[in-house]
């Protein structure tokens, strides 16, 4: 699926109804990811689409009444938060070595004592 104006209506028109769950897994954070991702819209400065979709998201749960509503989209947004997180993952600096005193011995206490 190729992104135009088109594709993204027909996924916003997918993705705001009720999908259910695919092997405990929800549907449309699932289908919105992959959209998203196929289409490089994180690649991008401005994301037009997500912030759409966070829109959306932010209309679905004005209902607090209906708490299977709220479910589903805490659901999807939960979901689509870890497969953005695995996406955007930001490799990790490594720190320099402490060459003085209390450098070092904050290191070896960090290595015996876990924060």
């Amino acid at each position: 699926m190729e992104r135009n104006p088109e594709s993204v209506e027909a996924l916003f028109k997918c993705v705001t109804k009720d999908l259910g769950f695919s092997e405990g897994k929800p549907v449309a954070a699932f289908t919105l990811y992959n959209c998203l991702l196929h289409w490089k819209v994180f690649e991008l400065q401005k994301t037009s689409i997500f912030d759409r979709y966070i829109i959306l998201i932010g209309n679905a749960i004005e209902d607090q009444d209906n708490i299977s509503s709220m479910a589903y989209w805490l659901s999807n947004t939960s979901a689509l938060f870890f497969h953005l997180q695995r996406c955007l993952r930001v490799p990790e600096r490594k720190l320099p070595t402490p060459t003085g005193f209390f450098g070092r011995m904050a290191q070896v206490l960090s290595l015996i004592i876990p924060i």
